[in-house]
């Protein structure tokens, strides 16, 4: 008796610990095949997730936008990341397919949809805007031309709330 409250002690910790995980912290393979995490990959305070699969028509014309973005903002603390959602089965078209959309940002495989469940993310594209706190501060679905527009006045805002705050 006294073993099985152990056990289910021990499981109860080990359940615990791996929902208390930091989607920040999960362990994910880039495009090169290293290891890494979201943590690892970004160099801001402010992290943009672009949450993207190559068969995504939208997703494919809001990269160019996003790589502008991207250029613009890294002096200003703020990291873009793509978040590939692939199947393994179509990781072969991640790396190049990137190149071709000119990509300047890191990408990294979440092949078993992780980090796209932990912040409920249901459709492509999606970006969302993050502090290193993990609070969600931002959250866009779907591309359209003009929506780097209002991509924009997000980060925009973001950065000067940022400025506010310390």
């Amino acid at each position: 008796m006294k073993l099985y409250f152990i056990i289910l002690l021990l499981l109860g910790n080990i359940t615990y610990n791996l929902n208390a995980q930091s989607v920040l912290n999960v362990p994910v393979k880039d495009i090169d095949g290293n290891i890494t995490t979201i943590e690892n990959q970004a160099d801001g305070d402010i992290i943009v997730l672009d949450f993207w699969t190559t068969w995504c028509k939208p997703c494919l014309k809001s990269v160019p936008k996003l790589a502008e973005l991207s250029e613009k903002y890294k002096t200003h603390g703020v990291s873009f990341i793509g978040v590939n959602e692939d199947s393994p089965r179509n990781l072969v078209k991640v790396k190049p397919m990137s190149k071709a959309l000119g990509f300047n940002y890191p990408i990294i495989l979440d092949t078993d949809q992780s980090i796209m469940s932990s912040l409920l993310i249901t459709s492509f594209p999606t970006l969302v805007i993050l502090d290193k706190n993990e609070k969600v501060l931002y959250l866009h679905e779907g591309y359209i031309s003009g929506d780097e527009e209002i991509i924009e006045s997000k980060i925009k805002i973001i950065i000067d709330s940022a400025k506010d705050e310390k």
